[in-house]
């Protein structure tokens, strides 16, 4: 698909009249009209087993999504690096007798450098040290992210496939997750529903 399901959590964290005054999540910018979403992952729920994996992009950022426990969706990073990141796609491996996905490989162009070419990022299975099927590595290392501070380190450093540096004509930096929006950026990882996500947040 191309919009995955979920927050838009880029535009929820940037978008002051979200919070209250006390810094609350009060709402979000969802990606799905919340009773379509409801359906499709109801339509999901009946064939358990049957999808490997689901693979999203628009976002331009390299992350991933946990629709429920039988259903993770990784959101491929952008050639087109019109949201201040890096140009990057993703090569998958897969088994030969069943398809499943079981790693990728990160290739980035980095913008700061101006290389002759492409060259590789990082590989999913040694940033992590996860093994296995793909979508069972995603699931498990959606709770490390909130316990572990150097894997956190790691997804937040691969979200802008990169680009960690500051746009001049904001004087920000390009990564839009900072430490005090991580919760928006985390929930929407495993949270689909628009009132989960915002509980999510503002119990983090």
């Amino acid at each position: 698909m191309h919009v995955p399901p979920g927050a838009n959590t880029v535009s929820t964290a940037t978008t002051p009249s979200n919070f209250d005054s006390n810094g609350h999540l009060i709402s979000a910018t969802m990606m799905w009209v919340q009773d379509y979403q409801a359906r499709f992952l109801e339509i999901l729920s009946k064939y358990p087993g049957v999808i490997t994996l689901t693979l999203a992009a628009h976002t331009h950022r390299d992350e991933f999504r946990i629709m429920s426990s039988d259903d993770v969706l990784d959101i491929t990073p952008s050639i087109a690096p019109c949201f201040g990141n890096d140009p990057a796609f993703k090569v998958f491996t897969f088994t030969r007798a069943t398809f499943t996905p079981t790693d990728y490989r990160s290739v980035n162009y980095d913008l700061a450098t101006m290389p002759g070419q492409f060259s590789d990022y990082y590989t999913f299975s040694e940033a992590y040290s996860m093994q296995g099927p793909l979508d069972s590595s995603l699931a498990q290392l959606y709770p490390a992210l909130i316990t572990n501070s150097a894997q956190q380190s790691i997804y937040i450093g691969q979200y802008n496939s990169g680009n960690n540096s500051v746009d001049s004509g904001t004087n920000t930096n390009w990564n839009p997750i900072t430490s005090t929006n991580w919760p928006v950026f985390a929930c929407g990882i495993g949270k689909m529903a628009e009132l989960d996500f915002i509980h999510c947040v503002n119990s983090y």
